[in-house]
């Protein structure tokens, strides 16, 4: 499936699967999964920075100074990882994932899945 792309499926359980992406894909023992794509490659070799490809999704785990991320600007640095891979990254290499993973019911037996 393409990158940006909408899956409409059909299922009884349409109000189950909601609950249950929207769970997975928001909390963390009661704490707000924060997730960004990147908009440009961002290669490295530096032990403390991640490395990422335009269109990787990016969990990010606090900025520098332990806060999340609210506003960004060039000269923002944020931590994420990427699976099992950790690392410092430039906040100017990627924007807010606001669609990924968001579930709507179009009708009780029908769902959409934005990715």
């Amino acid at each position: 499936m393409r990158q940006d792309s909408q899956l409409i499926l059909r299922s009884v359980y349409a109000c189950a699967i909601r609950t249950l992406i929207d769970k997975m894909l928001s909390t963390n023992g009661g704490k707000v999964r924060i997730y960004m794509r990147a908009i440009a490659d961002y290669i490295t070799n530096e032990p403390n920075l991640l490395s990422f490809s335009k269109g990787d999704i990016i969990q990010i785990i606090n900025r520098n100074d332990g806060t999340l991320p609210m506003e960004q600007n060039s000269e923002q640095w944020l931590y994420g990882r990427i699976g099992n891979h950790f690392g410092n990254l430039p906040a100017n290499y990627v924007e807010p994932l606001n669609s990924f993973g968001q579930v709507t019911i179009i009708a009780s037996f029908f769902f959409l899945l934005l990715r």
